[in-house]
């Protein structure tokens, strides 16, 4: 446990506005990431909403944070980005393979919300959910 630090868990569809938003929390000294949930309602669709994660994750060194994807489908409605843009955002408009290494972290196996909810129950400590994408799997954690 680190008390200096708030703890936070970003929950994001790893849209641009969301990748220069974790990439100024990773540079606080007093942020601590506990782990990025990837909705697929979004911007980005799950799997590579998650590289997108992993990569920024990796290059940040911040290794203990885990990577949880969501759902793709929202849960009322069908209000959805249009996939020929979330195509460009897959890999951040070329830049995921043209300059971003390939990671060597893994995804954690459970469900975005299954991990929000694991981790607010057994943390010692207060968590703080930053939600910048919708709202999708923070709603399927309660």
């Amino acid at each position: 446990m680190n008390h200096s630090k708030k703890r936070v868990i970003v929950d994001t569809d790893m849209g641009w506005d969301d990748v220069l938003s974790i990439l100024y929390l990773m540079k606080n000294p007093y942020i601590e990431i506990v782990g990025i949930t990837v909705t697929g309602c979004g911007e980005t669709d799950p799997q590579c909403g998650g590289t997108i994660a992993k990569t920024l994750m990796d290059l940040g060194n911040q290794t203990k944070a885990k990577v949880c994807l969501g759902t793709d489908k929202p849960l009322k409605y069908k209000h959805t980005f249009p996939q020929p843009f979330k195509n460009e955002m897959n890999d951040i408009m070329g830049l995921l393979d043209a300059l971003m290494p390939e990671t060597s972290l893994d995804v954690d196996t459970r469900p975005a919300w299954q991990f929000i909810f694991d981790t607010l129950n057994t943390s010692e400590d207060k968590i703080t959910i930053l939600s910048l994408g919708g709202f999708t799997n923070i709603a399927k954690m309660l």
